[in-house]
């Protein structure tokens, strides 16, 4: 796995294209993966919003292109 560090803005565009693509009808996912993806991409957007956006890191896997995002420790803010 490659990862590369993103902006805020990035991290959103790469949730916004994840549900994008689970909502298209190009793709045949499996039972239940397409319910399961929304889930995750929700499940990170409430989280992002819930610790606010400043106190996020923002990641992609480079090979996947999937969106990861982490918690900035309060002794790790400068």
């Amino acid at each position: 796995m490659a990862i590369e560090e993103i902006s805020y803005e990035e991290y959103m565009q790469k949730i916004d294209e994840l549900e994008k693509r689970y909502l298209s009808d190009k793709e045949k996912f499996p039972p239940g993966a397409r319910e399961k993806g929304l889930e995750i991409c929700a499940k990170f957007r409430r989280e992002v919003a819930e610790i606010g956006p400043e106190n996020c890191e923002y990641y992609v896997d480079t090979i996947y292109g999937l969106p990861m995002h982490k918690p900035i420790k309060p002794e790790e803010k400068d």
